[in-house]
């Protein structure tokens, strides 16, 4: 994997977060969503949310990453998306590929009925949620 240029990572000190909202759970498991959003203006003329998320397992993931200038459409998505691939994909995978597709040693728990795996552990290697991690434990907000 190709890191991202430095210009395109957000620095993710409290001062700097621009929104901070929680989406929480229906479930019995209780597990509250936390999310932050932190603005990107790179030399190049690009701007972009990354809306970075932490839960109460201690899991961090990137909700999302968009561009506040797109327009919502009437269906109440936004006219362009912006193309991140894999870096938004949540921290649960179907546990049939996880187990297919990813090493053991990245493979938690099985959620809901074994349909699902939690593979955190791999995403703590991207750069982005690592440089969150950090700053999350930093703050003392997850260990």
């Amino acid at each position: 994997m190709t890191p991202p240029p430095e210009t395109m990572i957000p620095n993710f000190s409290s001062e700097n977060c621009i929104d901070k909202y929680t989406k929480e759970s229906l479930k019995k498991d209780g597990n509250n969503i936390y999310i932050e959003e932190y603005e990107i203006n790179s030399p190049e003329g690009d701007k972009l949310i990354f809306a970075m998320a932490y839960d109460d397992k201690g899991r961090i993931y990137i909700d999302n990453i968009y561009d506040p200038r797109v327009s919502i459409n009437d269906y109440g998505v936004p006219e362009e998306i912006v193309q991140m691939g894999f870096l938004i994909y949540k921290p649960d995978d179907y546990t049939e590929q996880a187990e297919f597709g990813f090493p053991k040693k990245y493979l938690g728990e099985k959620t809901n009925h074994e349909k699902y795996t939690d593979i955190n552990a791999l995403w703590r290697n991207i750069p982005i949620i690592k440089k969150y991690r950090d700053e999350l434990i930093a703050r003392g907000i997850i260990k």
